[in-house]
């Protein structure tokens, strides 16, 4: 189980108690992803070590929230990913990019970087 929470102010969403699922799997990003990680630091003005990342995919559900998602950050730099968005490169991998702007941000919080940087419509 991943319970690593941050105080309350800087982040709500990782603290709910999310649990990794059973079948999550260490994931060795591609190469796009440093292109993409890139992209989001430009887009975003935050800087940030792509390799600090740890990615885990599954082929489950992710639960958070009570709600089904494509992925979830997990605080400070870990990543779970339903297989199928980790590889979508036809939708220019928005789950993936909405991901790795909560790893910039070091936030659970939905703020105008997401949209700006066209990584909030991942469903």
């Amino acid at each position: 189980m991943v319970m690593k929470c941050l105080p309350l102010l800087l982040l709500l969403i990782a603290c709910d108690g999310f649990t990794a699922p059973s079948d999550a799997r260490p994931y060795q990003p591609p190469p796009e992803f440093t292109g993409l990680w890139q992209r989001m630091e430009q887009c975003s003005g935050l800087s940030g070590d792509f390799a600090r990342v740890h990615w885990f995919i599954t082929d489950g559900d992710l639960q958070l929230d009570g709600k089904s998602r494509a992925g979830v950050w997990v605080s400070p730099h870990n990543v779970y990913m339903l297989e199928s968005y980790a590889i979508d490169a036809y939708r220019d991998y928005v789950a993936v990019r909405h991901e790795m702007l909560h790893d910039l941000t070091q936030s659970g919080e939905h703020g105008p970087v997401f949209t700006i940087c066209d990584a909030l419509n991942v469903n």
